[in-house]
């Protein structure tokens, strides 16, 4: 790694910890807050404020009377651990587009604690350059399309078939004027006034059969799927992973509960768990079987905003490698249990799972 004019992440705030043994960085926050251990904890405090994205490899060198070879070793350190950065603005980026991501910048840069980038407009180039594939621009899609679009995503394919109705506006991104629209070209209006930096392509179409995704093309990056029928959508997505490769997320609700997870071609079958746990559960089981009770929709914005961003938060740490997610793990939010232990639970192919064990 060359280093050329280095700087400490300002938003971890070091400080020297309790027991005055290590540098502490990243705050309190679970999985993000952690020490450096070093010998001498002042120096090395003065050695991060000298970092300062204006002090070049050479003054570092020099102030603190360091070879070329030992600082380096302590810079590489530092960057394993995600301490430092150079944002250099190399990438093709126009000087507004630089401005609107900025915010985004920042965000990689305090959740990357491996430094498994330096300079962090590589993010944005990579979410640039990808292409998502996205079924549905209901509740969960409308405002997943909304986030991929303010995120970056270079390329976003949007598929739905329907138009837009006064009992969507309670929690889809449409307004009142929209109504009697297509809800895909309603929708791409919105987002070309949010983010003009990006292509949105729309297709006005209903799925069916697997057949008719595989007409769309194959040569997206990842699928977010918010669509719930046919009735057999999860069998149709699974064989799209299994003939594209391409790995698909499940984000959606059911009333108060949240659901979502990424499924690639190599992950079990969520229909043969799902199956299995209705038909090893009474309640599940009588639940499942109802043909008789029918009701519409039973939805708040808060569940539709928080689905569809909880999906979309599921394609950044895939497309970003910034968090790896195990796949095939079902996370269900159950947001009336707001503050109960019922209120986060996790569903794997063997059933209900303890996310502490490391084993899993």
């Amino acid at each position: 790694m060359k280093f050329n004019f280095p700087m400490t992440k300002p938003m971890l705030i070091p400080y020297i910890n309790e027991k005055g043994n290590a540098i502490s960085i990243g705050g309190f926050q679970q999985n993000i807050a952690r020490d450096l251990e070093v010998d001498n904890p002042e120096f090395f405090l003065e050695f991060l404020k000298y970092l300062n994205g204006k002090n070049s490899f050479e003054d570092i060198k020099n102030k603190f009377d360091l070879d070329n070879e030992l600082c380096e070793e302590i810079l590489e350190s530092l960057l394993e651990n995600g301490v430092i950065q150079e944002n250099e603005k190399i990438f093709d980026f126009s000087k507004e587009e630089y401005e609107y991501y900025s915010r985004n910048i920042n965000f990689f840069s305090w959740i990357d604690i491996k430094g498994i980038y330096y300079n962090y407009w590589e993010v944005q180039n990579i979410l640039k350059n990808s292409k998502v594939l996205l079924l549905g621009a209901g509740g969960t899609g409308s405002i997943n399309a909304i986030n991929l679009v303010r995120l970056g995503i270079g390329s976003v394919t949007i598929v739905d078939y329907d138009v837009v109705d006064t009992s969507n506006l309670n929690r889809q991104n449409f307004f009142y004027e929209d109504i009697g629209k297509l809800k895909v070209e309603a929708l791409k209006n919105h987002l070309n006034r949010i983010n003009p930096f990006i292509s949105i392509n729309i297709i006005n179409k209903k799925i069916e059969t697997l057949s008719d995704i595989l007409e769309i093309k194959v040569d997206f990056d990842i699928v977010i799927c918010c669509i719930d029928k046919p009735d057999n959508v999860l069998e149709i997505m699974e064989e799209y992973t299994s003939i594209t490769k391409i790995p698909r997320i499940l984000g959606g609700y059911a009333s108060t509960i949240i659901s979502h997870s990424i499924f690639k071609d190599n992950t079990h079958s969520y229909t043969n768990t799902k199956d299995n746990i209705i038909n090893n559960h009474f309640d599940s089981k009588n639940v499942d079987k109802n043909d008789f009770w029918k009701w519409d929709n039973a939805v708040i914005p808060m569940v539709a905003n928080i689905a569809g961003s909880f999906a979309t938060l599921n394609a950044f740490y895939y497309l970003t490698k910034l968090n790896i997610l195990r796949d095939g793990i079902i996370h269900h939010i159950d947001l009336y249990n707001l503050q109960s232990n019922a209120f986060s639970y996790y569903i794997g192919e063997n059933g209900v799972l303890n996310m502490e064990d490391k084993t899993i």
